[in-house]
């Protein structure tokens, strides 16, 4: 994995990216490979990331992306005022993204 993900070319984030080996938001490209090798064999810290990013960025709204709301009910222990919102379909993308005000996230056009 480690030999393969050299040839992959990765850019510094426009936003902080949380590794779940490393449990903060990391800013460069450099951190981001190293986190990707680590996290193969690493242990799953969602909860300290979690805890990271509301510590840091008091966040008034979070995405789940994939099936189910395990991590909303997660949310909702680390923080009551962080509303966590299911993303599992593009129609549920597309109402997120409707609701965004105009920031960084459309600017960017991600």
């Amino acid at each position: 994995f480690t030999r393969e993900l050299e040839n992959v070319r990765i850019k510094d984030p426009i936003f902080p990216v949380y590794s779940k080996f490393f449990a903060r938001p990391l800013t460069s490209a450099d951190e981001i490979r190293e986190a990707l090798i680590r996290q193969v064999e690493g242990s799953v810290r969602w909860v300290e990331c979690m805890e990271d990013a509301v510590a840091r960025f008091t966040p008034h709204v979070a995405l789940e992306f994939g099936e189910g709301k395990t991590l909303a009910g997660l949310m909702k222990r680390i923080s009551s005022t962080t509303k966590c919102i299911p993303v599992s379909s593009l129609a549920d993308l597309d109402m997120v993204l409707a609701l965004l005000p105009d920031v960084s996230l459309k600017a960017a056009n991600i």
